[in-house]
């Protein structure tokens, strides 16, 4: 059995903030600087988990969940002052983000999807 599990969301609504990201060789930093960040985002009001994922040819995808709207509009500019770093100085020379989604309810009858999903 897997150690890893996605994060343990409530019922939806909540609102994701999704970054994409390809590692340039080497660590760089990188992995001590992301878990500062994850660790200040789990200190502020609204956050709900993350899940994150990063390919063998470094392309990754890390997804913050948020209660609401009013929760990630400060934005990620007070993490990486206090980290001294941006996703983007994190030797990714490409990087796209950040996208943010609401999650709403999804409506499934008799345990199917509906056809748009």
């Amino acid at each position: 059995m897997s150690e890893i599990e996605p994060a343990r969301l409530p019922e939806p609504p909540y609102y994701a903030v999704i970054f994409t990201s390809v590692r340039t060789d080497g660590d760089n930093g990188y992995a001590q600087r992301a878990e500062e960040m994850l660790r200040l985002a789990a200190e502020q009001p609204g956050f709900l988990g993350v899940d994150s994922t990063r390919g063998a040819e470094g392309l990754g995808i890390t997804v913050s969940y948020w209660r609401d709207e009013e929760s990630i509009k400060p934005g990620h500019a007070p993490l990486a002052a206090r980290t001294g770093t941006s996703p983007t100085s994190c030797t990714s020379p490409a990087w796209k983000g950040p996208t943010v989604s609401h999650a709403k309810p999804a409506y499934v009858t008799a345990g199917r999807l509906p056809e748009w999903m």
